[in-house]
């Protein structure tokens, strides 16, 4: 059935747009086909056109349906969830909360980069309003400290693989290294915030030697 009205749907829309005729019925213009201006031919010929047109609107319904579901069952592909990958997982949770910090406090948040992890305010700045999280702001410039490297040069290291393997990159030696003293200028930092941070067992017996 839906094979046998495609053609007839197509050239029943094709003769309405040439005609002028978007209505039907009644639709005088089916007089300028070649049927008299009156009488059973014109009726005979407004029935046919509104029945045609009936029948093909109600097998474009489904086809019109289906699309429509196909649309809305397509899965819309979600953008992966923010992971910094420091290599420690109390170092990302604690970077993660760094940025809901950040967003309510910024500027405190950049006087500490530039003034305790030795950060161009600029710089700072211009990763933040650029579209940078706070998390990965702050681990490139903690690192880079650490490991007396300048700050930008671990915010343009290339790479998707997480702060870890980005630090590596930069300096293997000294990774393992800057990773401790990260985690202790974190502590520093919650405390100079006045924000309650959790301590896990590393960053605990670090503070307590010091």
């Amino acid at each position: 059935m839906a094979v046998a009205l495609a053609p007839a749907c197509t050239a029943a829309m094709r003769w309405m747009r040439q005609n002028r005729c978007m209505s039907v019925p009644p639709c005088h213009a089916i007089t300028r086909a070649g049927a008299p201006s009156s009488g059973r031919w014109a009726r005979t010929g407004r029935r046919w056109l509104a029945g045609l047109l009936l029948a093909c609107s109600v097998w474009l319904a489904p086809l019109s349906g289906a699309s429509a579901w196909q649309d809305a069952a397509t899965p819309v592909s979600e953008p992966a969830p923010w992971a910094p990958r420091s290599g420690d997982a109390w170092v990302d949770e604690t970077l993660e909360d760094m940025n809901a910090y950040a967003a309510r406090h910024r500027d405190a948040f950049v006087d500490e980069l530039a003034r305790y992890q030795e950060a161009p305010r600029a710089l700072v700045e211009e990763a933040l309003s650029g579209g940078a999280m706070p998390g990965d702001v702050y681990y490139a410039c903690a690192a880079a400290q650490a490991l007396g490297r300048p700050c930008r040069e671990l915010l343009e290291t290339a790479g998707d693989e997480g702060w870890a393997a980005r630090v590596r990159s930069v300096d293997a030696d000294g990774a393992e290294a800057a990773l401790l003293r990260v985690k202790r200028g974190i502590v520093d930092s919650y405390a100079r915030w006045a924000r309650p941070v959790r301590l896990d067992t590393t960053s605990r017996r670090s503070n307590r030697a010091r």
